[in-house]
């Protein structure tokens, strides 16, 4: 709004007022921000520990180039049961104006093919007349601080909260399980505090044996696999 200085000569008094002009309304522009890091700028991975050996806890599986959430037993460690967890975070979500309205949010995750997991291959546990228990699973945003993907452990894995967490659907197939989860929430948040954003974590749902989805990350060679999100927005100006 613009104000001027309005002056009147009114029975020998010099009077002088502020008159309002009307400023031009602000505009609504929308925008989209499609997110896909390569293997140089990408943070996506997990992390293990066996319950019977804490310092496995301690090794970094980065290696693997994977996205696991799992909880199963392994014959190489005496059939000892361990729990791995995803971690996955977009460093360029800080393109996006903190003022924006994020209008949607998707996160896209790409099953792997057969032969393609190196932790998993039989692929995900459940899908139609596999018999194993459900491996829904959760997004979660980490609230604990920063890591990196090359030195990121059980042990040193910044903890998530579970406020307005996320969920993905147990998968239907044994490999090439696709999915789309609606973040918009959890993204809203790491925009408006890009200091905070610590990415997100992905967790089963019920972490009990025999359950495990596996994902791809940004290492894969196939440039297809690798995990999107893709951000609506809208600022005004």
């Amino acid at each position: 709004m613009k104000i001027q200085l309005c002056a009147f000569l009114l029975s020998g008094v010099f009077l002088t007022v502020s008159c309002h002009k009307s400023a031009t309304p602000l505009k609504t522009v929308n925008y989209t921000l499609s997110l896909r890091p390569d293997s140089t700028t990408a943070h996506d991975c997990y992390v293990s520990i066996l319950d019977n050996d804490p310092a496995d806890g301690n090794i970094n599986v980065n290696s693997a180039h994977e996205l696991v959430l799992a909880r199963w037993t392994f014959a190489a460690d005496n059939y000892d049961s361990a729990t791995q967890r995803g971690y996955i975070r977009f460093d360029s979500l800080s393109k996006v104006p903190t003022n924006a309205t994020v209008t949607s949010a998707i996160l896209y995750l790409y099953g792997e093919g057969p032969d393609s997991s190196a932790t998993y291959p039989f692929g995900n546990s459940f899908y139609s007349g596999s018999n194993n228990p459900s491996n829904g699973a959760l997004v979660q945003m980490v609230t604990g601080g920063t890591w990196d993907q090359t030195t990121i452990t059980w042990n040193n894995a910044p903890s998530a909260t579970a406020a307005g967490q996320d969920t993905i659907p147990p998968s239907t197939s044994e490999w090439n399980y696709n999915v789309a989860v609606d973040v918009t929430n959890l993204v809203s948040q790491q925009v408006a505090s890009p200091a905070t954003n610590y990415g997100l974590v992905l967790r089963l749902q019920v972490e009990n044996i025999y359950r495990d989805m596996v994902f791809a990350t940004s290492h894969s060679a196939d440039t297809s696999e690798r995990p999107q999100l893709v951000v609506q927005y809208s600022v005004k100006q």
